[in-house]
């Protein structure tokens, strides 16, 4: 699929990147709140006497107060109310990551997407994400969790909405967060418009334009890596209910390809024969999409929602059966996760 050139400004990325809400925070509906109010009233009498004498008048008055009342919030029957978001981050050995951050991308009942902003682990690898009230009307939740600056994939996981007598919504189980290898060829920036090779631990090629590549830093180029993780590890975060995935790669740091994507030519580490062709598939992450909006030619972005699986193209194996190629059409639109399922 060709991608137009870009109408997005790279400070929205970032803003997205770094957690700032990824579409207008509009409140649920709420119920009105009640309020007595007290009031005051006058009122003159007039009394006649005869001789000597006091007269007396009772006089009647109105008072209106006005009263200030809490409103709780009421969700159509279709969203779930939560208040707070609850879950662990660990490291491939089970072991909480201390300063590890997560967040929640709330799909509201009225459409919205809102990114709020992250809260960072505790010494055990816990968080407790507080939803601001015009946020709690939730249709869809996922939680994303990273570690800045490390090289580690960053995990995202859709959440049954299910919450407690609280209203906490928790996770199912502990986000883990893989180590990530650094690049094994990483040619200097130079010319950042410029394609190069780099070559990743178990032989990816990625042919990567740094001008394209939006992740959070400015040195985020330099830090590239990637992981083959095994297909069979059990995370129910990225494989819940998902067909079978033949091949799956972590990279980071993460980040969106604007204005393009990348070409990809992955070892053929299961000896598929040459001419075969694969489904190539990404996750969705912040601002992931499969093309890049082209308002000229009334063409909008597909966004590939969070923690969700999208198909993106089809890879072919070469004529020597040693990779598997996803270029052109079928490039690489997000530096996330990417996989591909065998016939």
């Amino acid at each position: 699929m060709t991608r137009p050139v870009s109408v997005r400004l790279a400070s929205v990325l970032l803003a997205a990147l770094l957690g700032v809400a990824g579409g207008a925070m509009t409140a649920c509906p709420a119920d009105s709140g009640d309020g007595d109010g007290d009031g005051d009233g006058d009122g003159d009498g007039d009394g006649d006497g005869d001789g000597d004498g006091d007269g007396d008048g009772d006089g009647d008055g109105d008072g209106d107060g006005d009263g200030d009342g809490d409103g709780d919030i009421s969700c159509d029957m279709k969203s779930t109310y939560v208040e707070r978001i609850t879950g662990f981050a660990v490291d491939e050995a089970g072991v909480g990551l201390d300063g590890a951050l997560s967040q929640a991308c709330l799909r509201l009942n009225t459409g919205n997407l809102v990114c709020l902003a992250p809260t960072g682990t505790g010494a055990d690898g816990s968080f407790s994400i507080d939803v601001t009230p015009a946020a709690r009307c939730v249709l869809q939740a996922t939680a994303r969790t990273f570690v800045a600056g490390a090289n580690k994939t960053t995990a995202y996981c859709r959440m049954t909405l299910e919450t407690d007598d609280e209203d906490t919504l928790p996770a199912a189980a502990p986000y883990t967060l893989y180590d990530t290898v650094p690049a094994t060829t990483l040619p200097p920036v130079g010319d950042a418009d410029a394609v190069r090779t780099v070559v990743f631990d178990d032989g990816l090629e990625v042919d990567f334009v740094p001008g394209r590549y939006f992740g959070n830093a400015a040195d985020d180029y330099d830090r590239l890596a990637a992981r083959r993780l095994d297909p069979a590890v059990d995370d129910i975060c990225l494989f819940e209910d998902e067909d079978p995935i033949d091949a799956v790669y972590g990279l980071s740091p993460e980040g969106n390809i604007i204005n393009g994507a990348f070409d990809l030519r992955i070892p053929n580490h299961q000896g598929l024969d040459p001419g075969t062709e694969v489904e190539m598939i990404v996750l969705g992450a912040l601002s992931c999409t499969l093309n890049d909006a082209d308002p000229d030619n009334g063409v909008d972005a597909t966004v590939v929602e969070e923690g969700h699986w999208e198909p993106f193209g089809i890879g072919t194996v070469s004529a020597d059966g040693a990779t598997i190629e996803a270029a052109g059409d079928n490039a690489l639109p997000c530096w996330t996760w990417f996989g591909y399922r065998a016939p």
